[in-house]
């Protein structure tokens, strides 16, 4: 759902509570909760300032730190390895390894918006709470990027989709012992070719949003004035995530894939609110728990080779014999426990009776979350998912 359309279903939702509270309010005779730039009311007789009570809405403005993805390497991580050779003989050697990652991103900060809305009682209220965050991108490139895919044998020759012609030079071995297709000219071999892009550029999108409602109940004051409310409601929560690679130049160019990852988080959710004041101040501390359920879908889309022309070689440019352009297209939905936990502090300055400037501090931790860039199955001919992965804390 874009950002507009969430809020016009918000505020026409804020506009109805706000019809539905202010003929409660009437019903209730209670005079005062319409006063929203009444005297705030601050006495410390009994057990403090008598409680807020009517419709209620407020906006906070967020900076919020998510978490990056475990490190993930671009394609299989080492020790795997590939035997390879470097130029069009069979004389230089070598073993190749995936050497980029992305350990490089970093717990960004993103901006965002957090709507409260609801009706408070004497005992008695419902509160609805909407936050989003804006896209946290992150980017990586590099150059001369050596990458190790999981090439299996597709021919009785031991045949693989990664392997091209090298002119042979005589007395020196076949390593590792391949034998040579027929159809190969005795002068040749068919041998391992160095997979590695001239450039490479990553990039990982996470957006994160959350709705929730719940009743919630207020018990007396404490001796002091503090307050204890407790919460009972349902929470729905979207945490989606993106990764994009794209490579230029070598055997596969050019090859591109993207790996998307929704997670859909719901659960019932319960709770509790403490808070005191101590004249036009007060300070409150909440905590919520929701055992949610993740339903995930999980999507990875992609070409390799763009630019091969399967069983054609060139002079000093060594191809893919028995590979050609590939697109792809694979999908996958999973389920797992994703528990929410989150813990807010905050310190209010009150003006009027409902006007209020907020600071505080909010901490939310969740489990069994699918994060793309750990569930790709770097194998030929087409790259897949691994869904066993599919379980990160954020």
């Amino acid at each position: 759902m874009s950002p507009n359309r969430k809020t016009s279903w918000l505020l026409a939702g804020v506009l109805a509570l706000l019809a539905v509270a202010s003929a409660r309010a009437q019903e209730d005779a209670i005079p005062n909760d319409l006063q929203w730039f009444g005297p705030t009311e601050n006495g410390s007789y009994g057990n403090g300032p008598d409680r807020k009570t009517g419709v209620f809405f407020g906006y906070e403005g967020l900076i919020w730190s998510i978490n990056a993805p475990s490190a993930a390497s671009i394609g299989l991580p080492p020790p795997n390895s590939r035997v390879v050779w470097y130029d069009n003989t069979d004389t230089s050697m070598d073993f190749q390894t995936s050497t980029l990652n992305t350990g490089s991103f970093q717990s960004a900060f993103v901006p965002g918006s957090l709507f409260q809305y609801g009706y408070m009682g004497e005992e008695h209220g419902i509160i609805g709470e909407t936050y989003w965050l804006q896209s946290q991108t992150q980017t990586i490139g590099a150059d001369n990027v050596p990458m190790v895919i999981n090439d299996p044998v597709i021919g009785s020759f031991g045949e693989r989709r990664l392997q091209g012609i090298i002119v042979h030079s005589p007395g020196v071995p076949n390593y590792p012992g391949q034998p040579q297709p027929p159809y190969i000219p005795a002068n040749e071999r068919l041998l391992n070719l160095p997979l590695t892009f001239a450039t490479m550029s990553v990039q990982n999108v996470v957006a994160n949003w959350s709705t929730q409602v719940e009743y919630v109940r207020r018990f007396r004051p404490f001796h002091d004035g503090t307050t204890l409310e407790m919460f009972l409601g349902v929470r729905y929560m979207e945490f989606n995530e993106e990764f994009d690679v794209s490579g230029t130049g070598g055997i596969l160019a050019n090859s591109n894939w993207s790996t998307i990852g929704n997670n859909h988080i719901i659960g019932p959710q319960i709770g509790g609110r403490l808070e005191h004041q101590w004249g036009n101040w007060v300070l409150s501390g909440e905590g919520r728990f929701c055992p949610g359920l993740n339903i995930q879908n999980m999507l990875i889309t992609g070409t390799l080779g763009s630019q091969l022309t399967p069983g054609v070689t060139q002079t000093n440019v060594i191809l893919p014999l028995n590979y050609g352009p590939t697109s792809f297209s694979n999908s996958a939905t999973m389920t797992d426990f994703a528990p929410i936990t989150e813990i807010r502090a905050e310190l209010a300055y009150e003006f009027t009776k409902a006007v209020s400037a907020h600071i505080g501090f909010n901490f939310i931790w969740m489990d069994g979350i699918a994060r793309p860039s750990n569930m790709i199955d770097y194998s030929m001919p087409a790259f897949g998912l691994v869904t066993s992965n599919n379980s990160q804390n954020v």
